[in-house]
């Protein structure tokens, strides 16, 4: 496996790229971690973590050993939830 190369810009080419398009950037500016998306909300916002979402998360980390319909919800509703996650695994683990 090769090392993957970040590119990134020269910080006074962001800079610059800031100004011109009206960016103000602040002193408190906390940068988003690629892990805090809105497709992980229920993970690490604590007003909405609960058992439930925590249900869902297991579902799609553990193999499903036999699949039953569930809530209305068919096996082709589940691979597309899972694929949807896989894509979504893929780039935030990119980013890191």
């Amino acid at each position: 496996m090769t090392a993957q190369t970040v590119h990134r810009a020269p910080i006074e080419l962001v800079d610059q790229i800031d100004r011109a398009a009206g960016f103000e950037i602040l002193d408190d500016f906390a940068r988003f971690h690629q892990k805090d998306d809105v497709f992980r909300r229920s993970w690490w916002d604590e007003r909405i973590h609960s058992e439930k979402a925590m249900l869902f998360y297991a579902t799609y980390r553990e193999p499903l050993k036999t699949f039953r319909k569930a809530d209305g919800f068919t096996q082709r509703d589940y691979a597309l939830r899972n694929a949807a996650w896989h894509v979504s695994d893929i780039f935030t683990e990119l980013k890191e």
